[in-house]
């Protein structure tokens, strides 16, 4: 198996939404959204390879925002799946 160098950065908190619509314009990726449990769910997707769910933490201000700077890097070999977990970020 192939072994590829990436280079990480630590996660960044966001807080307050008027920054969060912006940044969420230039974060790299598709927008999407799925239904789950009656609940609306925002991801974003990018890149091809085996699947890399990257999670956010639960925390104040938490979306997935916090890997913004690490997903250029790791879709270059993966399809990233990036999801707000349900009451953060996009996600209802």
């Amino acid at each position: 198996m192939e072994r590829h160098a990436v280079t990480l950065h630590p996660p960044t908190r966001i807080s307050g939404t008027a920054d969060e619509t912006s940044l969420y314009q230039a974060m790299p990726g598709e927008s999407l959204h799925f239904n789950w449990h009656n609940t609306r769910i925002h991801y974003r997707k990018m890149g091809e390879g085996p699947a890399l769910l990257l999670v956010h933490t639960p925390d104040v201000g938490a979306s997935c925002l916090e890997w913004r700077r690490n997903m250029e890097a790791l879709s270059q070999t993966h399809t990233l799946y990036v999801p707000d977990l349900p009451g953060f970020g996009l996600s209802d």
